[in-house]
């Protein structure tokens, strides 16, 4: 069982052991048998009971000579060698995606119509009740109107190694509406889209594509564009602007 404080002394006091030995003896004190200090402590009591010289300055010791700063290994080699420049990244070109239904109206005249890309390959009822409507104002009977069954879709093909590039895309679409010139004959051509053929057949930043790139007005047609057929179901009031382009190609 542990003892406390007080017991610990008055044990100590019976069995006539000192608990307490002082480093000097204290003027007023009872007299008492001295500590015995160590070499180290003996010196620092005769340095503290030394005399002090006002007028005598304590003399330091010097600091070492301060060395000059080094930069860190990291700050060296960043120091010696610059930074390396990052290389500025490739532009990514537009995907490029259409689906295109060609139809044949009357013996002169053929239409490309942009479809949506995900959307079905066919006109639904409005928008064929609209292509008829339109083409009845050129004077061109609904029974004269066909429409192809499978629409020019684009890319045709995916692949590492495939080339899906706009030059690529509009050397296919215009070899497709070539065949379909020889096929019907005709010599006029309204593109209904001209938004999603935009990037097909419009210059852009790499020169020497663009030069080499063909036009689709290159073809044996008067060529003449405007919205496509979803574009003016969705937005009435674009109607008057198609229009005006659509009567470019009456006789």
């Amino acid at each position: 069982m542990p003892l406390t404080e007080s017991q610990r002394l008055e044990y100590l006091q019976v069995l006539g052991i000192d608990s307490y030995f002082p480093r000097i003896q204290m003027p007023g004190a009872p007299v008492s048998e001295l500590v015995m200090p160590a070499p180290v402590i003996q010196e620092e009591l005769a340095a503290d009971n030394a005399p002090v010289h006002e007028h005598a300055p304590a003399l330091k010791e010097a600091p070492p000579p301060r060395q000059p700063d080094r930069p860190a290994p990291s700050q060296r080699n960043s120091a010696a060698t610059p930074a390396p420049v990052a290389a500025e990244k490739p532009r990514a070109r537009e995907e490029i995606r259409l689906q295109l239904l060609c139809i044949r109206a009357g013996t002169d005249l053929a239409i490309l119509n942009a479809l949506p890309y995900m959307g079905p390959g066919q006109l639904g009822p409005r928008h064929h009740a609209l292509l008829t409507s339109l083409l009845g104002a050129l004077g061109i009977d609904s029974e004269n109107i066909e429409v192809e069954s499978k629409p020019f879709t684009w890319p045709m093909v995916t692949g590492l190694h495939v080339d899906n590039s706009p030059r690529a895309a509009a050397t296919a679409l215009l070899a497709y509406l070539q065949q379909k010139q020889s096929d019907w004959s005709f010599g006029k051509l309204l593109v209904m889209g001209e938004k999603a053929m935009h990037p097909v057949f419009t210059a852009v930043d790499d020169e020497e594509e663009s030069s080499a790139r063909p036009s689709i007005g290159q073809g044996k047609w008067k060529l003449s564009q405007t919205r496509s057929l979803d574009e003016l179901l969705q937005h009435p009031e674009l109607k008057k602007e198609a229009w005006k382009c659509i009567r470019t190609l009456l006789p």
